[in-house]
């Protein structure tokens, strides 16, 4: 048989879940009713109970209730003794500190009569079956396509007070509200990114949520997100002006490469109709002088594609093409070409080290990590197959992994100061003070030009004012 307090609990979430059910039908009053219910039923569960820790959560689910049906008092009440049963709740300090603003900036109310005393679940002053106190609070959705105004009397950080709406009433099933909540936020505050997160999950194919999104991530600067969106823009709808937009952001982004191909090759194919050339073969001259344009600067992406898809050259011209791409920073196009050459060749470890060059480039660590991984198999005394792991490793953030890399790049060559340098690097950021010095001063011996480096590098901001490093990267 279970315990009486167990029973309680179970009694309680029932009441609780039916709460939701009957704010997602719209009738809060009566939802207010059984959370009071659930209140009372909870109230004489001691604390030296086994299942009193367990209460933290439901008191804060509670107070999310009574939130969504307009008692703050009730809502505070509830969220204050979730923390006191549990002080690591988080998300119930969080939903205090923004009721708690709300509460303070509304005007003042008769206390309404206490639950625990009273016979009937009361209708407080401010409850639902009430005007709300402040339009911040609306009981109901506005209409469509009219833009809700600001309170008056609103405390400053509304911002909070909309998200933790939306949460309460995402939390309900009121999608709807939860809608309005975020749009009223993006409205009132035309940069603020968690209200376009939140939005755009419950409407993630929103083409003009996400340009607006998109407007808002490169106004602050945020510019991994704004390639995210672009990218599910260009998904959507491949608009020449997205395509654009992402060349701005990361000229050398693989979105830009696949759309930018497949356009090429439509291209090529039209023309090749036509023309009437759709099996005309690519001369060894017109690979030639497109290799001799690319050192002077000239690129044409439209013959670049039909000497790709024609297969007409040699292994030699197109890593001499590759290089120049490389050079040239056009690092999409180098690694097609490099792809051609390890069709013939997947075992070059030069045209795996370009390939694992162009894809860090890029910002495809894990990729790039895979290449360098590949040519370390084929070669195992590699030593800039080894570097590079260890460099891109270092870029992934994972330190141990990235040092084991340097320290086989050390066993080969024990004079290779980059290795050294990205060792202190790792060191530097595992706060590891003694060995980033250790490992920075071994890689300025070998190469004086390390100091450089280190001066502005980031990863050694934690040991810059140390007398050590100041002394050791001096000229």
């Amino acid at each position: 048989m279970h315990h009486p307090d167990y029973i309680k609990i179970q009694a309680a979430s029932a009441l609780i879940t039916r709460a939701k059910q009957l704010v997602r039908s719209g009738d809060q009053i009566s939802a207010y009713h059984l959370l009071s219910e659930a209140m009372r039923t909870l109230q004489d569960i001691p604390q030296q109970s086994q299942y009193y820790q367990y209460l933290s959560q439901i008191y804060d689910e509670m107070g999310m209730g009574f939130y969504v049906c307009n008692n703050r008092d009730l809502s505070i009440e509830m969220f204050k003794k979730a923390i006191s049963i549990d002080p690591n709740n988080l998300q119930a300090r969080s939903h205090l500190r923004v009721a708690s603003t709300s509460a303070e900036s509304a005007p003042p109310q008769a206390s309404p009569p206490s639950p625990q005393t009273a016979t009937q679940p009361p209708l407080p002053l401010q409850g639902p079956g009430a005007q709300p106190v402040s339009p911040s609070f609306p009981a109901r959705p506005q209409p469509e396509g009219v833009a809700p105004s600001a309170p008056a009397g609103a405390p400053v950080d509304f911002r909070k007070q909309l998200l933790m709406q939306g949460t309460a009433f995402e939390q309900m099933g009121q999608i709807d509200e939860a809608i309005r909540c975020y749009t009223e936020l993006i409205t009132r505050a035309p940069y603020n990114i968690e209200g376009y997160k939140r939005l755009l999950k419950l409407k993630p194919n929103d083409v003009a949520l996400l340009e607006k999104y998109a407007s808002a991530l490169e106004r602050v600067e945020l510019l991994e997100e704004l390639v995210e969106v672009l990218h599910r823009l260009i998904d959507l709808d491949p608009k020449i002006e997205y395509i654009d937009r992402l060349k701005k952001v990361n000229p050398y982004d693989m979105k830009i490469q696949e759309v930018e191909k497949d356009l090429a090759i439509m291209h090529i194919e039209l023309q090749d109709l036509a023309f009437g050339m759709r099996t005309r073969r690519i001369s060894a001259s017109e690979v030639e002088s497109f290799a001799e344009n690319l050192e002077s600067g000239e690129f044409d992406a439209a013959m670049f594609q039909r000497i790709l898809k024609s297969g007409d050259y040699t292994q030699e011209q197109l890593f001499r093409i590759a290089d120049r791409l490389f050079e040239m920073k056009k690092y999409n196009e180098a690694s097609q070409a490099l792809d051609k050459i390890l069709q013939d060749a997947p075992d070059d470890v030069t045209v795996w080290l370009y390939k694992g060059s162009t894809l860090f480039k890029t910002g495809n660590y894990e990729f790039a990590l895979q290449c360098f991984d590949r040519a370390t198999r084929i070669q195992p005394d590699n030593v800039t197959a080894w570097l590079n792991k260890g460099i891109v490793l270092y870029w992934m953030e994972r330190y141990d992994d990235a040092i084991s890399a340097l320290d086989t790049t050390l066993k080969y060559d024990p004079d290779e100061a980059g290795a050294w340098y990205y060792k202190a690097c790792c060191k530097a950021s595992q706060k590891d003070k003694d060995g980033a010095l250790e490992c920075l001063k071994k890689a300025i011996e070998k190469d004086p030009a390390m100091k450089r480096l280190a001066r502005s590098d980031a990863a050694f901001r934690e040991i810059r004012e140390d007398k050590s490093f100041s002394v050791m990267i001096m000229e």
